[in-house]
């Protein structure tokens, strides 16, 4: 099954919202990142879509997101760092991971680690594969055990 990206408008709450903000921000469209996409997000997703050319209707959607994506890996840092981390703290996979924006080697383990889990090339940067799976949760993870995965993480994060 292909992964399609996933519908994030005004109404929508959750991490991927937060993503959305982080990723706006990053951008150079500054919006709070509360999980929340209400109208200050709605006019920066508008904002952005302006800029870049793209049919402007607030919506982050497959025309938006591929453009709003930013690769990032060790040494990165920033507003699209904290998305990569938000995202994996948020599911439980990064117990030990500061949403701090800097990409160091926690992170870069912990991307290995989703990485590796959902079968994708394991280099621990964030570019367009990963980024889609990390805004789709694990559906495409077909033997998810997040408690054994939580302990793979851990034991991959010791000195």
């Amino acid at each position: 099954m292909a992964l399609t990206w996933p519908l994030e408008q005004q109404g929508s709450t959750g991490e991927d919202v937060k993503t959305v903000q982080y990723l706006v921000t990053a951008q150079g469209h500054a919006t709070g990142v509360d999980g929340i996409f209400g109208p200050l997000t709605k006019s920066a997703v508008e904002a952005f879509q302006s800029s870049r050319g793209l049919g402007v209707d607030g919506i982050v959607g497959p025309q938006t997101w591929p453009q709003l994506i930013i690769q990032v890996q060790q040494g990165s840092n920033g507003d699209a760092v904290r998305a990569v981390q938000s995202q994996i703290h948020g599911r439980g996979d990064g117990a030990h991971i500061a949403v701090d924006g800097i990409f160091g080697p926690i992170t870069k383990d912990a991307v290995r680690a989703f990485q590796t889990l959902l079968g994708l090339s394991v280099d621990g940067i964030v570019g367009p594969q990963t980024w889609i799976h990390l805004v789709n949760g694990y559906l495409a993870a077909p033997d998810w055990r997040p408690r054994t995965h939580v302990l793979q993480l851990e034991a991959l994060q010791r000195p």
